[in-house]
């Protein structure tokens, strides 16, 4: 829950795990040794004070605070709906 400020969530399924190359150790900028990076697709929200964002478990997700932000986070159990996406990224 967002209680005070902006922050930009973006989110992707654990499918897409295998087109990030999250193993690597290098930076993943590099279009030619990473091609499937362009291929990710994702969501992106902007979270305002007093927005809810229900992330699921397993799902790859990275924020960027727009400014001066607090916000609460829990967990809500355990699921296991994706956990073939993620042995096939070695996790």
């Amino acid at each position: 829950m967002g209680l005070f400020g902006l922050r930009r969530w973006i989110l992707t399924h654990p499918d897409q795990c295998i087109n990030m190359h999250m193993l690597d150790r290098n930076h993943p900028s590099d279009a030619d040794k990473f091609p499937n990076f362009a291929k990710i697709q994702g969501n992106e929200v902007i979270l305002r004070p007093g927005d809810f964002l229900f992330v699921p478990t397993y799902w790859i997700h990275y924020i960027v605070s727009l400014n001066i932000n607090i916000q609460c986070n829990s967990r809500s159990g355990v699921f296991h709906g994706y956990d073939k996406f993620i042995r096939a990224c070695r996790f």
